[in-house]
């Protein structure tokens, strides 16, 4: 899964992404073409698209907050049909996360299956409550619906840190630009003093040529 962006005017955002999931998919030995993609943000299908095969499916990025929640659940019910009836059992993620020095960090999360390190540390952590929690219902439909809500994070944090990536991103160009225009002027400034003093001097001489012609004396 590709969690891109919907609009341009941030640089290499997508390009940046959409290279380091297929070098990264590339050194685990996976064939791009043998798997399923799935896009999110116009822009990052449009890159997907021009470097690889046609995504599986596609979903819009979510313009306000309430409407992320909405896009994240039908992320996931595309996800668990694939499963269901194509029986897909491995997913990994792509998305940029906001970099500790500003601009963007391209990163791989594995979502399915989950980590049994991490089920392993998480086993080991010491429990905050002196109450234990008590389930309700069987089993597997309990660790189910978990999973489920553990993979809902997982895709929401994704898509508000490539959120905000691509806006620290946008907002980079847009400083770059700015100073490039600053600089152009003042580029334009320097010239214009420069040519206007070449105008002056050249008038100048002109005046004095008339001058020394006129009056035949000759100005050292």
């Amino acid at each position: 899964m590709l969690v891109g962006s919907e609009i341009g005017l941030c640089g290499a955002f997508k390009d940046r992404l959409v290279t380091f999931a297929l070098e990264s998919l590339a050194a685990t030995g996976d064939d791009v073409a043998e798997g399923l993609v799935l896009t999110i943000g116009a822009c990052a299908d449009a890159s997907w698209r021009a470097e690889a095969e046609p995504p599986a499916a596609h979903e819009e990025v979510p313009a306000t907050v309430e409407t992320l929640a909405h896009t994240v659940s039908t992320v996931l019910t595309r996800l668990d049909h694939r499963r269901e009836s194509e029986g897909v059992g491995r997913l990994v993620m792509f998305h940029h996360r906001p970099g500790e020095r500003g601009g963007m960090t391209p990163v791989r999360a594995r979502l399915l299956p989950i980590d049994p390190g991490w089920l392993t540390a998480l086993r080991g952590r010491t429990w905050s409550s002196c109450r234990l929690p008590v389930p309700i219902g069987p089993p597997e439909a309990l660790f189910s619906s978990l999973i489920r809500q553990l993979l809902f994070a997982r895709v929401f944090t994704a898509v508000i840190q490539s959120h905000t990536a691509e806006h620290a991103e946008r907002l980079a160009a847009m400083q770059a630009v700015d100073r490039s225009i600053v600089e152009k002027i003042d580029d334009l400034h320097v010239a214009h003093r420069l040519k206007r003093q070449d105008v002056i001097t050249s008038e100048f001489l002109d005046v004095i040529s008339g001058y020394e012609a006129i009056t035949g004396n000759v100005l050292s």
